[in-house]
């Protein structure tokens, strides 16, 4: 994963597989994702641990046996994900992360 907190696109911006930004106008709190694929985004945001907005996106242990972020709407109150769910974008769990 590359992060850059800053108020311009960075200069490797657009140069992952997976590029994401959440922005306000040109303040110095935008944020800057790369990663390079969907798998590792969500293994590396995993990490992180500090949602912004715990009540739209959770962590939960998926059908496949990974730890992944899911819509809070996908996953009970005992922390199992629905059958046929699948895992928030990536756009969701930066926007979620977020302090914007």
């Amino acid at each position: 994963m590359k992060f850059a907190r800053q108020s311009f696109q960075p200069d490797w911006f657009g140069d992952y597989a997976i590029n994401e930004s959440v922005t306000s106008g040109t303040s110095p709190f935008n944020e800057w994702y790369g990663f390079d694929s969907e798998e590792k985004a969500h293994e590396e945001l995993s990490l992180l641990d500090d949602l912004a907005n715990p009540d739209v996106i959770v962590l939960a242990v998926g059908p496949n046996g990974r730890l992944m972020y899911y819509s809070s709407e996908d996953v009970d109150e005992d922390d199992v994900v629905s059958p046929g769910a699948s895992p928030a974008s990536v756009r969701d769990i930066v926007r979620a992360i977020s302090r914007f």
